[in-house]
């Protein structure tokens, strides 16, 4: 066999440019939803299943068709045997062969090959949807990251024009400072809100950082390195805004998602399963056809005679002439390979009727057994209906939660902001001193912050009803 080696640079080369290609892209949560689809682990596990299920539900089918067999031997014999063919004892070396071929069907079997068949067809989609349902969650985490990453610049953003507007006040202050206007102390107060503004914008970037290598290692990138997301244009979201009601969001949730379509599926596998169970208690009923053929290489057939001699058989009554009988030569000619094949043509037919009696309980068991497997996914189903309609609730005090405390972040923010403008008015007229003044903007830089979550958790919390209801995650 032989082997490539790949030279070391470049090795190096094939990663800068891979790097580089992603560096060069801007992803957008379309990009990153459908990159995480292609590449989960999950995803293709679930995937690969879903196909195991289909391959089972084609062999449910194949199952109920006639089973055709061909069969084929070359013999040799060697010594004293019976020539299959010619039923004549031979001692001389000899070859034959016989082929064929078989059929048989199962006309009845309590209709359990039927109920296999349905229990493997809903096997099937409820493993496809199995895979549907975890390709949603890869999708949600992906959002949610997404949303964390959008928040996490949006706070890097605010940090870095706050830490600006600082540097500009302790630059004016420091001229007013040196002109002997205020004293040095609100110089050292500048000072340090420049320093603390700093610091807010290091852990912003840093906060930005870790979000973004915990999307890329849900897309399962290979480095973070370069990577960067589209910011869209995100409206604010209305005050107030209505949410539908609750049972409404349930009933086309139930309708809709993965979860529970896949549990009423496994209800009706295990319906089928147990339907099929009884017909191990019914009689079997098969029907059996088989076809065959021959050839011996000394089979032979007589085509004609020659005379030999003649044989003394007796006297006459005089007693002086003989009575003389001809005598004659066979001629044999072997049999042809297609003669032989018509000749010693045969076929059967026949029909089986197999009665179960009695097999150590094992069909009563089987038939015990999945009706506990019955109930125990009706019980699964329920099971999941009553944990989808938690999620929601949750989902939907959780959203009307957001709400009101976005719609207290904003009024909390415009009073922050008129404070601060006001105090930037006295500060400026020497009216109050630093100290104040950091205070009014440290509110107002905490109430921005809290805007900023208040508006991103109101916005997430609000998708997660809209997945409920059936809609796609976007922006």
């Amino acid at each position: 066999m032989m082997s490539m080696r790949v030279p070391l640079p470049a090795f190096f080369l094939f990663f800068f440019f891979t790097g580089s290609l992603f560096a060069q892209k801007t992803w957008t949560l379309q990009d990153c939803i459908d990159y995480a689809l292609k590449n989960n682990i999950q995803v293709k596990m679930d995937e690969l299943d879903a196909g195991l299920a289909q391959q089972q539900y084609r062999q449910g089918i194949a199952n109920m068709l006639p089973g055709i067999n061909g069969s084929a031997s070359d013999n040799y014999n060697y010594g004293h045997t019976v020539d299959p063919f010619t039923n004549k004892f031979i001692t001389k070396n000899t070859q034959n062969s016989s082929f064929g071929a078989g059929s048989s069907v199962v006309l009845f079997n309590g209709f359990r090959l039927q109920n296999i068949r349905r229990q493997y067809r809903y096997d099937f989609l409820s493993s496809r949807l199995n895979s549907e349902k975890s390709m949603n969650a890869v999708a949600l985490r992906v959002a949610s990251a997404y949303m964390e990453v959008l928040y996490n610049m949006e706070s890097a953003g605010i940090a870095e024009r706050d830490l600006d507007a600082a540097v500009l006040q302790r630059n004016r202050t420091k001229h007013l400072t040196e002109a002997g206007t205020l004293p040095k102390g609100e110089l050292l107060s500048m000072e340090a809100q420049v320093a603390s503004d700093e610091l807010r914008l290091v852990d912003a970037r840093n906060q930005l950082t870790l979000s973004l290598l915990t999307l890329s290692q849900l897309l399962e990138l290979p480095s973070s390195d370069g990577f960067t997301i589209e910011k869209p244009l995100i409206p604010a979201p209305a005050i107030n805004d209505s949410l539908p009601v609750p049972e409404s969001i349930i009933a086309i949730a139930e309708k809709n998602l993965p979860e529970i379509k896949m549990q009423e599926y496994k209800v009706q596998s295990a319906e089928r399963a147990l339907a099929a169970s009884f017909g191990n208690l019914a009689p079997r009923l098969s029907f059996t056809t088989n076809f065959g053929s021959g050839y011996s290489k000394d089979k032979t057939k007589t085509t004609g005679a020659v005379f030999s001699h003649n044989d003394t058989i007796g006297y006459t009554m005089t007693g002086q002439d003989p009575v003389l009988t001809p005598r004659y030569d066979l001629i044999n000619e072997p049999v042809s390979f297609g003669r032989q094949v018509d000749d010693n043509f045969s076929k059967f037919y026949g029909f089986s009727l197999s009665v179960p009696i009695f097999n150590g309980w094992q069909a009563k068991t089987a038939v015990n057994r999945s009706k506990v497997q019955l109930e125990d996914a009706r019980l699964a189903l329920q099971l999941s209906k009553n944990q989808l309609r938690k999620d929601i609730m949750q989902a939907y005090a959780e959203a009307g939660a957001a709400s009101k405390k976005y719609a207290a972040a904003v009024i909390s923010t415009e009073a922050q902001k008129e404070a601060f403008k006001y105090a930037s008015q006295k500060y400026g007229e020497g009216l109050i001193g630093s100290v104040d003044y950091a205070v009014a903007r440290n509110n107002l830089a905490k109430a921005e912050s809290e805007l900023l979550k208040a508006r991103y958790e109101h916005l997430f919390r609000m998708k997660i009803l809209h997945y409920y209801m059936g809609e796609p995650l976007k922006f």
